[in-house]
């Protein structure tokens, strides 16, 4: 790719570039209606009445969407194709070879700590979402699927609560 990965980042346009891409990777057609449903958890007779492009998150998600057909197109040229309509049923569909063209930009480095004593560990900070480590003991241990970040995030927002 050769802009930053849109997959990098806890913000709703890199949720927005992971829903897009999994919706692709299913070989059908999706439009921005689709990945509105989807993160709204909304039936699509609710963009009958409404418009989609009201929505909070559509700025993010017309951000992402034509990033990742970029780069589908960057390692698979002519992949992507749309369904030639514009506005509300504007639609693209993956047909591609490779199921996972863009499994090596998806994955997300997990890190584990183990401290070697509590005199070494700085405390955690957090800077605008982003959780930093301090202090020895940080490893790579395995990338991570979409629904296991999500879970990450849930028990490290639980855990705080709870301390608290």
């Amino acid at each position: 790719m050769s802009k930053k990965n849109v997959f990098a980042g806890q913000s709703t346009k890199a949720l927005f570039a992971h829903l897009v891409y999994e919706e692709l990777r299913k070989r059908g057609f999706v439009s921005n209606v689709d990945i509105l449903c989807i993160y709204y958890h909304r039936d699509k007779s609710y963009y009958d009445l409404h418009t989609y492009n009201s929505d909070k998150a559509y700025k993010q998600l017309n951000k992402a969407f034509p990033e990742v057909i970029r780069a589908l197109e960057e390692v698979e040229h002519g992949c992507v194709i749309d369904n030639g309509k514009t506005g509300k049923g504007k639609a693209f569909r993956y047909i591609g070879e490779s199921n996972d063209p863009l499994a090596a930009e998806r994955q997300v480095l997990r890190f584990s700590y183990q401290p070697f004593g509590q005199e070494q560990i700085e405390p955690n900070r957090e800077l605008r979402g982003r959780i930093l480590m301090y202090g020895e003991g940080l490893e790579v241990v395995e990338p991570l699927t979409l629904r296991e970040q999500i879970r990450e995030v849930i028990k490290r927002q639980m855990a705080q609560y709870t301390e608290e």
